[in-house]
């Protein structure tokens, strides 16, 4: 089911991260990198210099701007990017005529011509997915997908952020249409700003336009009650988090601590870091924790309806140790229920 990326790459810096067809609005959409990245490391400035030609037509470019932010810890009802702004740039053609049979599109950068060949499926996928990016962690994959798999998901498009043929491989033999694996090594600009996971929660929400989707890390369990996993009255499920720690010296492999780290955290923040399952329809951005240019119709659920099991020890440097009196306080092994 992996369906390549068509990218455009300049010195070494991806200037288009993909060029598809948006099942979310029956469009030709581009997913760019950073704006600011990219004028730093090649001196493109994207909305001047990238010019696109269907059928032997110019076109505009839509470009897609954030609005109508909701995130639990705003300030004053407001919340603002860093200075770099939006971390990535999604530019379409909306209700182009013949979307569906657009095979010849040029995109010429600078006096570059690239050309490319799409052709894919406009349908919404019926899906229940769940999407994460990754750098050499191949060993908490699939732990991670078998018990997602058991609560109800059953579509993974995992972004590999440095890319290993032979992990992969295994991984798609053993899941086979279950999975979708991309290889997402964008040189992007890391400076304190998630511009890489941003990046690929953008792109499964425009390319692939599951259902529901979730947008979780490999460390990350979603431990909630089921009849609030996929509810459709709501265009956004915010979970809240709670980190458990080493389980107080507990004895476990990246196999097996499921059943080891029983030790959490007192849960007395339910609004920071909280990670979100959206229905991908009614949902146009999304910033790690945050929902962007969507309807509003966000459910924020509280502690006693469930959180995500955050295993930062997984993660994390092991030799950094753990505070147990704060990350190891309460016992709970609630999510053994739903194995």
């Amino acid at each position: 089911m992996d369906l390549p990326l068509q990218q455009i790459i300049i010195n070494n810096i991806p200037i288009i991260i993909d060029i598809f067809h948006s099942t979310k609005y029956n469009a030709i959409v581009i997913i760019m990198n950073n704006p600011r990245f990219i004028y730093e490391k090649t001196g493109i400035q994207i909305k001047r210099d990238i010019q696109i030609i269907i059928n032997q037509t110019p076109h505009s470019l839509i470009y897609i701007e954030p609005t109508n932010f909701d995130h639990i810890e705003q300030l004053n009802g407001k919340y603002f990017f860093a200075p770099i702004g939006f971390h990535m740039e999604v530019g379409m053609i909306p209700d182009q005529p013949s979307a569906k049979n657009t095979t010849n599109i040029s995109v010429i950068i600078n006096e570059q011509i690239f050309l490319f060949d799409i052709n894919q499926d406009l349908r919404l996928l019926p899906y229940k997915c769940l999407t994460t990016i990754h750098k050499d962690q191949h060993n908490l994959i699939s732990q991670w997908i078998d018990y997602h798999k058991k609560i109800g998901f059953d579509k993974f498009i995992i972004y590999d952020n440095n890319w290993n043929n032979f992990e992969n491989n295994k991984l798609k033999e053993k899941y086979n249409d279950d999975i979708i694996i991309i290889n997402a090594n964008w040189q992007y600009w890391y400076n304190g700003d998630a511009i890489g996971q941003v990046i690929q929660q953008n792109h499964s929400l425009w390319k692939y336009s599951p259902k529901f989707l979730g947008l979780t890390d490999l460390d990350e369990y979603i431990n909630i009650d089921s009849r609030l996993l996929f509810n459709p009255s709501y265009s956004v499920t915010s979970i809240p988090n709670t980190f458990f720690g080493c389980g107080r010296n507990a004895k476990y492999t990246p196999y097996n601590f499921i059943e080891k780290i029983l030790y959490r955290e007192h849960q007395t923040n339910t609004t920071s870091r909280r990670k979100c399952i959206i229905q991908s329809e009614k949902v146009d951005l999304f910033c790690v924790h945050i929902p962007i240019t969507f309807d509003k119709n966000i459910y924020y659920l509280n502690f006693s309806e469930g959180y995500l099991n955050h295993y930062r020890q997984l993660s994390c440097n092991r030799d950094q140790g753990c505070n147990c009196n704060d990350r190891c306080a309460v016992y709970d092994a609630s999510i053994l229920t739903k194995l």
